[in-house]
């Protein structure tokens, strides 16, 4: 599905793809969402979750790491700018963008650090900047698609 960089998603290059028809794609998932859901979900299994944590230490760490990723999504979500950029930035090959992604990635393992906690937490943190990307595009999207109308 990545390989069309221009619409990844099209039901003609879904089919083409799959070697099936566009018509046994709506038959079998109803719609385009319902199989996008459906090939994610077969591709990321869900996680099993551990034990909780008992110890008040890591209890400690958890609810400050939420409180982080609390405030670092509404100061994100503030600077429509810094989200254009940033999203930008992210998989792209421009050095300028490279430069980009990797203070993003730094600022996320310093701010983990700071909350005392590790690597998962700074890719969590990096989570919820990628989540303030995709509702910024998702509302331009919609966005556009009322101005159409």
């Amino acid at each position: 599905m990545t390989e069309s960089r221009a619409n990844p998603l099209s039901p003609s290059d879904i089919a083409r793809h799959a070697q099936v028809s566009k018509a046994l794609i709506y038959k079998h998932f109803g719609s385009l969402d319902a199989l996008v859901d459906d090939a994610i979900r077969s591709r990321l299994q869900l996680l099993e979750l551990g034990p909780q944590a008992d110890h008040e230490a890591e209890v400690e760490v958890l609810g400050r790491v939420l409180r982080v990723a609390s405030k670092l999504r509404e100061d994100v979500q503030n600077q429509p700018e810094l989200i254009d950029l940033i999203g930008w930035s992210f998989g792209n090959p421009d050095p300028r963008a490279v430069n980009v992604t990797e203070a993003v990635q730094r600022f996320c393992k310093e701010l983990a650090a700071r909350a005392g906690a590790g690597a998962e937490a700074a890719t969590f943190f990096l989570g919820v900047i990628t989540s303030a990307i995709c509702d910024r595009r998702k509302g331009t999207f919609e966005e556009t698609q009322k101005d159409r109308s």
